[in-house]
């Protein structure tokens, strides 16, 4: 898994539950060194490649002395010590190598630019020296008693030229953008309209924070202060579908009665809708950079603290008698142990119809899809395989 922090790029992998005791350690965790996801990606699959080969060869020696998830590296044949201690040492000389190969072929392309630049930088004064030159000589001609006018055209003509070379390109005009979400919206032709409709609600935030500029015009100080607002929203922002007061009042609100502010995760959704949009626009060359990527950082620590139900307490629960004569206490369990065993939301399970219990390759399944006849749909939308057993 790559990961994405201020300092760049990291290597994630979780090791085996079977293996842990071997390895000593619960993940894998390497830095790539790089804030290029472009060079991350194929330094991370070389990655991928040796801690699985480890984790294999570790598992194959493990099946063969038919140990369980519960055996402990000390109490195994000094033998077979060794052989894991030659398998972890083999592994970590891999990635030893890796990181200097890729130390290497980042240092070969810094030098490579460097080169470019000079030469870049030699044509640019090159240039500026010989449109001196020629500007001088005009002038001189200008002065001159007997001048030719096809001379001091042919002259200025070349100057022109000089000049048109050096000008530095002209960056496309970028557009406005309230004129930039519907080119936007107009792409997500297969998104369903509470889609839509959460991204609208974003744009119209960002607008009410930012302003309405061209897109090339915002800058990181834009997105500084529309995360700063954002972070400032209660918890309640967006339950109630036709409310019509302004971020800044919903601050304001949020501050008059001390209330608990909006999660990280919810300002980072917000963080992705506007990054597309400008990924979108970044790739027709129509802004110079997606300001709303590169190490913003985002509290997601959960805010309610979880704690698992213990047998005392499920067997006081299911030992109560049904009071709720609408629905039967049968349906009631129904819904409880399909919600415990698959992890489906209440909506999703309450619309399940007979044709979504079916049967795959010999493995009976809850199809979770929607149905044309149902007036309203899940929030989420997606088909998904459950296996009943």
């Amino acid at each position: 898994m790559l990961i994405r922090l201020t300092s760049g790029y990291h290597f994630r992998r979780r090791v085996p539950n079977a293996i842990r005791n071997i390895l000593g350690k619960k993940e894998i965790w390497h830095s790539l060194g790089t804030t290029n996801r472009h060079n991350a990606k194929p330094y991370a699959c070389e990655i991928y490649a040796s801690s699985e080969r480890l984790f294999r060869s570790v598992s194959n020696v493990l099946e063969e002395l038919k140990e369980n998830e519960s055996c402990v590296r000390e109490e195994l044949p000094t033998e077979v010590r060794e052989l894991f201690d030659l398998l972890i040492a083999t592994y970590q000389q891999e990635i030893a190598n890796l990181q200097k190969k890729y130390e290497h072929q980042k240092i070969k392309h810094s030098i490579e630019m460097l080169e470019i630049s000079q030469k870049a930088e030699q044509a640019i004064n090159g240039g500026n020296k010989a449109l001196n030159l020629l500007e001088k000589t005009a002038k001189q001609l200008k002065t001159a008693k007997s001048p030719t006018s096809s001379a001091i055209i042919g002259l200025q003509s070349q100057i022109d030229e000089v000049k048109a070379l050096l000008k530095p390109k002209e960056a496309k005009p970028s557009p406005l953008f309230s004129e930039a979400i519907q080119t936007f919206l107009d792409t997500k032709t297969k998104a369903k309209s509470t889609v839509i409709h959460a991204y609208q609600a974003t744009f119209k935030r960002f607008l009410e924070v930012c302003g309405d500029k061209p897109l090339r015009d915002y800058t990181g100080e834009d997105v500084g202060l529309f995360k700063s607002m954002m972070e400032q929203l209660p918890e309640t922002y967006g339950k109630q579908r036709n409310d019509k007061r302004t971020i800044q009042q919903f601050v304001a609100l949020a501050k008059k009665q001390n209330l608990p502010r909006v999660s990280g995760k919810s300002v980072k959704n917000h963080f992705t809708k506007l990054s597309g949009l400008f990924k979108y626009f970044l790739l027709r060359d129509l802004v110079d950079k997606n300001i709303f990527t590169g190490g913003w950082q985002f509290d997601n620590k959960p805010k309610t603290k979880r704690v698992r139900w213990s047998d005392s307490d499920l067997q006081k629960i299911t030992g109560q008698p049904w009071q709720f004569g609408v629905i039967s206490h049968k349906t009631a369990s129904m819904i409880v142990g399909i919600a415990s065993y698959t992890g489906m939301r209440l909506e999703e399970i309450c619309r399940l119809r007979e044709q979504d219990i079916t049967e795959i390759q010999d493995i009976p399944c809850i199809l979770v899809q929607d149905h044309p006849a149902l007036k309203n749909q899940p929030w989420t939308q997606w088909s998904a395989r459950l296996r009943t057993h």
